[in-house]
C-alpha cells in the first residue's frame, strides 16, 4: 500500500503494544487466530503476483476459517470471491490449473466440516454447536445493533476506543483515504467490517460475555492498519507524532495493568472496568470518567467520548489539508 517503512514500524509497534492484540496474544480466545487469518488473505487479494504456494494456502486458510467459528464464514465467503477475482483478472481463463489449487483445498474442508457436523450433531448445519453454545443461547440479530454498536466503541470494560485510543486516528484515516486510488481496498473493508459489526452487535451479548475488551472488532483491527499509518504519514507533523505517543502509551500501560494481577483484564459486565478501576484522577476513580452501557446516567459520558472522538478527527483532517496545501508541488 506504499506507506513507508518508517510508518509500517510504528504502526506494528502500537498494535504490538498498545492494541488488544497485547492481551489476547497469551489466550485462548479465537479472534486472534481470525485476525491472522483474514489479514494473510486480505494481503494476498492486493499482492501484485501470487504464487502456487500461496494460492494453496490462502484456500486451506479460507476454509478452516468456518472450522474455527461459524461467525467467521462471512468473511470466508467475501475474502473466497475477492480472491477468487483477482486469480481471474491476473489469469483470466488461460491457466485452469490455479483455479483448481484455489478451489480444491476449501472445498474439501467444507465437505470436511459437513461430514463432521452431520456425525457428531445430526444436522448438516455447521453452525448448530455455536447456536447451542454462543453466549447463552444468544443469535444474530435478536436486538438492535445500536447499543451494541455504542459499546463496542465506548464502553468502559468492552470498548476500543475508551481502553486503546490509538485506535480513535483510524476515523481521520477513513476520511483521508477516501480516494479513487484506495476504492478497492476501501470497498472490501466495508464488505468485510459492516455486516459482520451489524451480526456480532445485534447478539445479547455483544460483548462476547466474560472477556478482555474489543473481543470481537480484534479481527478487524489488523485489516485497518493502513487507515493508522496513512493518518500517521498524511500529517506528518509534531501533532499527530505527540497524539499518537500519548495513546500508545496509554495503551501500554493499560495492557500492562490488565495482566496484573492475573484475570484483571476480564470484565463481565458490571460498569466498572477492572485494570483501571484502582487509578485515581483528582480524588475521582478513573472509571468515573468512562461511560458504561452497564450503569445508569451514563449519556453525558458518551456524549463527551463521542464528541472528543470527533472533534480530534476534525482538527488532524484540517492539519491535514493544511500540509498538503504547503508542499511543493
Amino acid at each position: 500500500m506504499h506507506i513507508s517503512q518508517r510508518y509500517a514500524f510504528i504502526v506494528s509497534l502500537a498494535y504490538a503494544v498498545a492494541s488488544p492484540l497485547y492481551i489476547y496474544s497469551h489466550l485462548t480466545f479465537i479472534e486472534p487466530i481470525g485476525a491472522f487469518i483474514c489479514i494473510y488473505v486480505f494481503r494476498k487479494i492486493f499482492q501484485k503476483e501470487m504464487r502456487v504456494s500461496e494460492i494453496i494456502i490462502s484456500s486451506i486458510l479460507l476454509g478452516i476459517l468456518p472450522w474455527i467459528h461459524i461467525r467467521f464464514a462471512l468473511f470466508e465467503m467475501i475474502l473466497f470471491f475477492s480472491l477468487l477475482y483477482k486469480i481471474y483478472a491476473t489469469n483470466r481463463l488461460n491457466n485452469f490449473k490455479y483455479y483448481l489449487y484455489y478451489i480444491a483445498p476449501i472445498t474439501i474442508l467444507f465437505i470436511a466440516l459437513e461430514v463432521y457436523s452431520y456425525q457428531i450433531w445430526g444436522t448438516l448445519n455447521p453452525a448448530v454447536n455455536e447456536i447451542n453454545d454462543i453466549h447463552g443461547g444468544s443469535t444474530p440479530f435478536a436486538v438492535l445493533p445500536f447499543a451494541g454498536m455504542l459499546g463496542v466503541f465506548f464502553d468502559q470494560e468492552h470498548g476500543l476506543f475508551v481502553n486503546f485510543p490509538v485506535f480513535m486516528l483510524l476515523l481521520t484515516g477513513m476520511v483521508l483515504a477516501a480516494r479513487r486510488k484506495f476504492l478497492r481496498y476501501n470497498l472490501l473493508m466495508l464488505l468485510l467490517s459492516i455486516p459482520y459489526i451489524l451480526l456480532f452487535t445485534s447478539f445479547k451479548d455483544w460483548a462476547g460475555g466474560w472477556c478482555p475488551p474489543a473481543r470481537f472488532i480484534l479481527v478487524l483491527l489488523p485489516l485497518s492498519s493502513f487507515y493508522l499509518a496513512y493518518t500517521l504519514e498524511q500529517i506528518n507533523s509534531i501533532l499527530s507524532g505527540l497524539i499518537l505517543g500519548i495513546t500508545m502509551l496509554y495503551g501500554c500501560i493499560y495492557n500492562i495493568l490488565s495482566v496484573m494481577p492475573f484475570l484483571s483484564s476480564f470484565n463481565g459486565g458490571e460498569g466498572r472496568n477492572r485494570a483501571l478501576l484502582r487509578i485515581q484522577v483528582f480524588n475521582h476513580r478513573l472509571t468515573d470518567f468512562l461511560p458504561s452501557l452497564f450503569l445508569p446516567n451514563q449519556t453525558r459520558l458518551f456524549v463527551a467520548w463521542i464528541g472528543l472522538c470527533i472533534s480530534l478527527s476534525l482538527i488532524l483532517i484540517i492539519v491535514s489539508r493544511r500540509h498538503a496545501g504547503t508542499m511543493p508541488r
